[in-house]
């Protein structure tokens, strides 16, 4: 006992657990749950986008509805662990689930100092961690939770203890229903270390045991967490593709690629001189520790620079040190070029952020006292602060909705639920996500049927990233322009809203396919009243590559009107097989409004025409498939 007790107080020991226990100190949550405050009473539509889906989330567990069949989203029934919104929700499991990630950062800190070659070195790097980590995590903490899975899944390649194993199956489970998209991808993780041990280990029936215990785990949970496994796995890897393909702005922050390219050779380098220093022959190992750093870094990466706005670019550069710090290859070397390199590798995020980007180190998370003064009086309302509605709907609409079932188009979910009305979510929640014929087709049978289509609609016509509005959710549209009617209008402080009525004589609509024929890219397609049009565009390999690198190639539909005039609009394959259709060009709430009363004044449309910017990028043909369009 005495001699233990002298060994855990060796040279170092002592400041090492203070300079981990800070750190776990400092990464632990500022506040503990957000509020969700009241929408601003005027501004773009789009500001209430973010603060919808987020709140709908939650609204989804309240009602009770089922994850993959009622729900489609990248987020999953343990959402609010990441998204730290906890209305109608209890406070214990975010508070286990703090506990957790603290336990996680503790061991990450502790067990990779203890790996590095010099104890001093190892503590610094922990402190450059610590520096870059950021206050505001949210969502993000994801990605947090991967890293820590690759560090004990990289554990367990060299020493595959019973307690690695515990902690890879408690994350590969909540990833997988925190984040689908995340979530797919740790499980690929996950089962990429069980089947390296399986190669080169003994005893395989245990690695069999534990590469089946998250699987189960996952089954087991699906039924208590309302999660229908099929659709789940399909709209999850749907709404995944369909961000690669349009959710991306042109430009990313200047010099951000410059900066993650020369990191990731860094890396590359470092990783490269530890296989010829230590492994030489082991090739298996090699490519299982490749593939976990390099394929987290992609994501990771993909996440940041398809949407390539300020929020997740920076993303890149917080989190990849955590993943560095999980790979101890990247560390473990004497050679003193080695160990210049792995520090200099440090210096291009700080580098990036606080000097290029003139971020400065977050001194918020130094305090814990609002975390502690908000858990112990937290209720299931206490963060709900959104009922002060700084965006009442007028008294003649509300009597009109009265408790009616209501939904929202495009997006304002949160307004429905500031005034007290009866939401109705259809499947994909807002138009922007309903980016492939999939996710579409859900809103569509779910506006088709008499039965589940709500009874009001809130229109407003609205888009982000220059789309084309009328075709964010062309059937879903078309639901609405055959079985409502427009029976009140309104202005508030975001514009002109309209409110539709589902018809008392509702009929579902049929779509009798008429036609399938090929024409050339770029060319124009003159449209027929009453026919859908659904539009497959063809990438090669070049293009291929490139939204592999990126985001899809782009693509615009053009939209040429007979008094000469032509829009253009971003558009993807998955919005163009969708569909389209429509002799009229509608610019506002105000036009689509005109559609039930008086399309005639509308600017007509004499043909559409699809082009990419990049022509190398696409085959010279697309095929067009044509349907009826029966009511």
């Amino acid at each position: 006992m005495k001699d233990s007790v002298k060994a855990a107080f060796k040279k170092y020991d002592i400041l090492i657990v203070f300079v981990c226990l800070l750190g776990t100190y400092l990464t632990f949550p500022g506040y503990f749950a957000l509020h969700i405050w009241s929408l601003p009473p005027e501004g773009e539509a789009w500001t209430s986008l973010d603060p919808s889906w987020q709140v709908a989330m939650n609204y989804t567990d309240i009602k009770h509805l089922v994850w993959g069949k009622d729900i489609a989203f990248t987020y999953g029934p343990l959402h609010y662990l990441a998204t730290r919104n906890q209305w109608g929700l209890s406070k214990w499991p975010l508070f286990l689930y703090d506990v957790f990630t603290a336990i996680n950062y503790f061991a990450i800190f502790y067990i990779s100092i203890k790996k590095f070659r010099n104890v001093g070195l190892g503590i610094l790097a922990i402190v450059l961690i610590i520096l870059l980590h950021p206050f505001w995590i949210a969502s993000a903490k994801v990605f947090v939770l991967t890293a820590f899975l690759v560090f004990w899944i990289r554990l367990s390649l060299d020493q595959p203890k019973p307690i690695y194993y515990a902690f890879q199956i408690v994350l590969t489970s909540l990833l997988f229903f925190v984040k689908f998209n995340t979530g797919l991808i740790t499980v690929i993780l996950f089962l990429a270390g069980i089947t390296y041990n399986l190669l080169t280990k003994d005893k395989k029936w245990r690695f069999i045991i534990y590469g089946i215990l998250p699987l189960l785990a996952i089954a087991l949970l699906l039924k208590p967490l309302n999660v229908h496994f099929v659709g789940y796995l399909k709209s999850g890897l749907d709404v995944v593709s369909g961000y690669n393909g349009v959710m991306y702005f042109d430009s990313a922050f200047s010099g951000a690629i410059g900066h993650v390219i020369a990191w990731i050779i860094l890396l590359i380098g470092l990783l490269a001189y530890s296989y010829k220093e230590t492994y030489r022959t082991q090739w298996l190992k090699l490519g299982t520790v490749s593939f976990l750093f390099f394929g987290t870094a992609y994501i990771l990466y993909k996440q940041g620079f398809t949407r390539a706005d300020s929020g997740h670019v920076v993303e890149f550069f917080f989190f990849l040190p955590m993943f560095v710090l999980a790979i101890p290859e990247f560390y473990q070397s004497r050679n003193k070029w080695a160990v210049g390199i792995f520090f200099l590798s440090f210096i291009i995020p700080f580098h990036y952020l606080f000097i290029k980007e003139d971020y400065e180190i977050d001194t918020l998370k130094f305090s814990k006292a609002e975390y502690w003064e908000k858990f112990p009086v937290y209720d299931y309302d206490s963060a709900v602060l959104m009922y002060q509605n700084h965006i009442p709907m007028p008294e003649p609409i509300l009597e009109k909705i009265g408790n009616s079932t209501v939904d929202v188009y495009p997006w304002n979910i949160q307004g429905l639920l500031e005034n007290k009305l009866n939401y109705h979510a259809r499947p994909v929640l807002q138009s922007y996500v309903a980016y492939t014929k999939y996710l579409e087709d859900l809103n569509f049978e779910h506006y088709n049927n008499a039965d589940t289509a709500p009874e009001f609609v809130v229109y407003q016509l609205a888009t982000i990233d220059e789309r084309y509005a009328m075709f964010d959710e062309s059937k879903t549209t078309l639901a609405l322009l055959k079985n409502y009617t427009p029976v009140d209008t309104y202005q508030d402080g975001t514009g002109t809203k309209l409110l539709l009525r589902k018809a008392a004589n509702f009929k579902p609509l049929k779509l009798e396919k008429v036609g399938e024929y090929a024409m050339m890219l770029g060319d124009g397609l003159v449209p027929k009243a009453d026919i859908l049009y659904e539009i497959e565009v063809y990438d090669n390999l070049l293009g291929k590559f490139v939204s592999l690198v990126r985001h899809s190639s782009p693509l615009q539909l053009n939209i040429h009107t007979v008094d000469g005039q032509r829009k253009s609009f971003r558009t993807s394959n998955g919005l163009l097989q969708s569909g389209i259709f429509g002799n009229y060009f509608i610019q506002s709430t105000e036009d689509y409004g005109k559609l039930y009363s008086n399309p005639a004044v509308l600017p007509e449309i004499s043909y559409y025409s699809v082009t990419p910017k990049y022509s190398s990028h696409y085959g010279d043909k697309l095929r067009i498939t044509e349907y009826k369009i029966i009511h």
